[in-house]
């Protein structure tokens, strides 16, 4: 496998379904079903757009100023997101991740995420991906602490769902019954009941909205569902407390970003649902993707 902008690329397939990995971010660059893309493509030799189908550790989205206290010491990150002013989206990203294993149906990539200043704790992550003929596929993120003190953590992966042309003309249902309200900054200010056009618990078109809030009131095993006018689309399912939705404004709307979290955003201030990693344990999150 030669290297590119994005890395390594990997792909493969099953049934209906074929699957591209990077291996910058561990990002996934491309999945179809049946010919059609079901998450926005970016080609290996491109930087993936927007976090394009990045593996987001060990936080998601946004922590305020780069800024966090911890165990009663204050840490400071590199803040990479200039208009907002926030640490955004972990260390995962950008950083190389080995292909371990990778078969017809199954590919695993390793990383290793070296302590730093702003976090000094050294986690070994892994991605599994696993694609079936039936059921799509099934994505595990896990994360190992190799330090020896409790490290803050969460997780996420950002794949943007396509469904039409436009995310203007999806339908989007969504079974969240909270919703973050946020600053200009996109930081949280209060968490709500989801009212009037960000109430999706009943499908309905998204339209010209603009979207780029976390959603929580999530129970159990979630699914959301993004369609056309056919009813033809995707549905992504996980597990986690949070989803976060955006409408990939600044990509043009092609899609809606559907990113399951561990922790809502700027968590490691509000330490709500911050897992604390302990050393030597291994977190997990899982979701699955599937062509409808």
């Amino acid at each position: 496998m030669s290297l590119h902008a994005s890395g390594r690329e990997f792909s493969c397939e099953v049934g209906d379904y074929t699957l591209s990995v990077v291996s910058v971010g561990g990002g996934i660059s491309s999945f179809k079903w049946r010919g059609r893309d079901l998450l926005f493509p970016h080609n290996v030799a491109e930087v993936a757009p927007g976090w394009s189908g990045k593996v987001l550790l060990p936080w998601p989205n946004r922590i305020a100023d780069g800024r966090y206290t911890w165990d009663g010491k204050e840490y400071l990150l590199p803040v990479n997101d200039r208009g907002t002013g926030t640490a955004l989206h972990g260390l995962a990203g950008w950083v190389p991740w080995e292909f371990v294993d990778a078969t017809a149906s199954h590919v695993v990539l390793e990383a290793f995420i070296a302590a730093q200043e702003g976090y000094p704790w050294p986690l070994s992550a892994r991605l599994d991906l696993h694609l079936d003929a039936e059921k799509g596929l099934s994505i595990d993120i896990s994360a190992k602490n190799l330090g020896d003190s409790p490290a803050p953590y969460g997780s996420s992966l950002h794949p943007y769902l396509l469904a039409a042309s436009s995310v203007n003309e999806c339908t989007l249902h969504s079974p969240a019954s909270t919703i973050v309200m946020t600053d200009h900054n996109l930081l949280p200010t209060a968490i709500e009941a989801v009212h009037d056009a960000y109430d999706f618990r009943t499908a309905h078109k998204i339209g010209d909205l603009f979207i780029d809030h976390c959603f929580g009131g999530l129970e159990g095993q979630w699914e959301v569902r993004l369609t056309d006018d056919e009813g033809k689309g995707v549905s992504l399912s996980s597990n986690t407390p949070w989803v976060q939705l955006h409408t990939a404004d600044a990509l043009g709307r092609p899609g809606l970003a559907v990113e399951p979290m561990t922790c809502p955003p700027d968590a490691f201030n509000s330490g709500i649902d911050v897992v604390s990693l302990a050393p030597g344990q291994r977190h997990r999150l899982s979701m699955s993707i599937r062509g409808l």
